[in-house]
């Protein structure tokens, strides 16, 4: 439980690398990302019972619960960007489709950055392995 807060350290900026595009969209999932964290302030009060106490089992069993949906979560993003990485991969800039090729053109426009730049990044997602 101590590990929270460094893992809050962690988490914000694998999140911003993450998801690379577009600013909003990365805004918004930070927003997102701090208030479902914060969320473990609130139930605290009602995990650690004052009635449970010495041994506290209730409240061991509620943070294992948590600890194993967040690392299925996380497993679960991982080979998300994993498959997304592959996929990617075959993907060259002759076949893309003049619609995505407008949406990296404005992706681009935004960032201040070179089509070629904003397409090289559009290949590459951060990976947590």
């Amino acid at each position: 439980m101590t590990l929270r807060f460094s893992g809050n350290m962690l988490l914000t900026p694998w999140i911003v690398n993450a998801i690379p595009r577009p600013p909003g969209k990365r805004s918004a999932t930070i927003t997102l990302t701090n208030g479902f964290a914060n969320v473990g302030y609130l139930v605290g009060s009602y995990a650690w019972r004052g009635g449970w106490s010495p041994q506290y089992h209730p409240s061991l069993l509620i943070c294992l619960f948590s600890l194993l949906a967040t690392m299925a979560f996380a497993f679960t993003v991982r080979n998300m960007q994993i498959w997304e990485n592959k996929r990617m991969e075959h993907q060259e800039i002759d076949d893309l489709e003049k619609d995505e090729c407008e949406r990296i053109e404005k992706a681009a426009e935004l960032e201040g950055i070179t089509f070629d730049d904003a397409f090289r990044r559009r290949r590459r997602l951060l990976n947590i392995y």
